[in-house]
């Protein structure tokens, strides 16, 4: 089969941003200059009803909401534009400083029946938790439920949701990353059998679907841009809850002792993820303005010991060099391609063209764990925890082989370990 394409090298790409500024602020209060954001790409060929129609369509209504009540201490900004290369526009050319806190909107109104997948609340990456991830999933928690069991006693809506680790195939990719350093979380939908294609059209759209996609992103939103001192209460309780729930996931399944090997990952895993729950309750408190009383911290470190009493296996130390990143700006693993070795760009095409979707978000968390303390070993544990997938010792030394070889990281010494360490673990 022969295919021509044509393309138009002038057609324009518009960047559309709009503001909701906070309300007025006593000088040097940092929330006066504080952003939170709001973005959906435009781009993508008609129909596309989805993708991301629906997102763009979620984000006008959330405007309309939020521009009709009181001000939050914090002011709240829109970015609609081209996938990436918009956002990258925006944070470049626009932006005054890195947004407080994100929500990405991208495929909000799938019908799903129709289309087969849930709505999707991938958090933001663990290197860069912050508070929006336990937010998010709590305001998901309080939407109201369609049904009810027989006796009224427990919701039994058919709507579905999940929770899922970072990926990164949107806009969210370039604010997470360590130059930005914006916590954002991604609402959306996945699977979805119409996705780039010429079915992706209106009939595919549940309004009140988008009613919820957009209710979550704008509740979400005005939570981030009013908090502070006199809400902390509130929102540590939303952390602690939250962190309770990732650590308890921890603990092997009644009536199956792990192996060593797995009583180590679950070790592992729980350290990981006390780090990433300790990173929310950090985000209370940037909202806050400053730290709060150290017993939440200690409620989550307690927990975390008690679930650590319960799993055998002991600590792996690190033996090799740790990795420090040398590339600037965001990660993009097309410039990475670009960069590297015809040998390098062939592993990358290879491990790409045999799966895709986990390839890539395999390979953008280990680059995401590159922060001059963890040695490869180390680094393929964190793509895993981070992940929450298999990494093989091959795929992730394969991958920070091209990542060296191609000069966007380096191998230090052992003496230069934290150097340049950013938290969580």
């Amino acid at each position: 089969m022969r295919v021509t394409v044509r393309t138009h090298g002038a057609a324009p790409m518009p960047v559309v941003t709009a503001l909701l500024p906070g309300e007025p602020r006593e000088p040097g209060d940092p929330a006066a200059e504080e952003e939170v954001l709001l973005s959906a790409h435009l781009c993508h060929p008609r129909p596309s009803a989805n993708d991301n129609a629906s997102g763009v369509a979620a984000l006008l209504g959330a405007a309309a909401v939020l521009a009709g009540v009181r001000r939050g201490r914090r002011a709240v900004r829109f970015v609609w534009g081209p996938e990436f290369t918009g956002m990258a526009a925006y944070l470049h050319d626009v932006a005054p400083a890195p947004p407080v806190a994100a929500v990405n909107v991208d495929m909000a109104g799938q019908d799903q029946r129709l289309c087969g997948g849930p709505l999707i609340v991938e958090r933001s990456p663990d290197h860069l938790p912050g508070f929006v991830n336990a937010l998010a999933e709590y305001v998901v928690g309080a939407l109201p439920q369609a049904g009810r069991s027989y006796s009224g006693a427990v919701a039994c809506d058919t709507w579905a949701w999940r929770a899922t680790p970072f990926v990164g195939a949107s806009d969210h990719s370039l604010l997470v990353d360590r130059s930005v350093g914006c916590p954002t979380v991604t609402l959306g939908h996945w699977p979805d059998r119409f996705n780039h294609s010429s079915a992706d059209t209106l009939d595919k759209v549940d309004f009140q679907e988008l009613r919820r996609t957009a209710t979550i992103a704008c509740a979400t939103a005005a939570v981030l841009a009013a908090a502070g001192e006199g809400d902390r209460g509130e929102l540590e309780r939303i952390a602690t809850r939250w962190a309770a729930a990732r650590l308890l996931e921890c603990l092997p399944r009644p009536g199956a002792p792990p192996a060593d090997r797995a009583a180590d990952r679950a070790r592992g895993l729980l350290r990981h993820r006390t780090a990433v729950a300790l990173g929310a309750l950090d985000g209370v408190d940037r909202l806050c303005g400053r730290p709060g009383d150290p017993g939440p911290r200690r409620w989550v470190e307690g927990l975390s010991a008690h679930v650590a009493g319960l799993l055998p296996g002991t600590r792996s130390e690190p033996v090799g060099p740790p990795l420090r990143r040398t590339w600037e700006g965001p990660f993009n693993l097309r410039g990475l391609a670009e960069a590297a070795s015809p040998a390098g760009r062939d592993w990358i095409d290879g491990r790409l063209a045999a799966d895709r979707s986990r390839a890539y978000a395999l390979m953008l968390a280990l680059a995401h764990g590159v922060d001059g303390t963890r040695d490869r070993a180390e680094l393929a544990r964190y793509a895993e925890y981070a992940a929450e997938l298999p990494v093989g010792t091959d795929f992730a030394d394969g991958f920070l082989s091209v990542l060296v070889e191609a000069g966007w990281a380096e191998e230090t010494t052992t003496a230069e370990r934290g150097a340049d360490a950013q938290a969580p673990a």
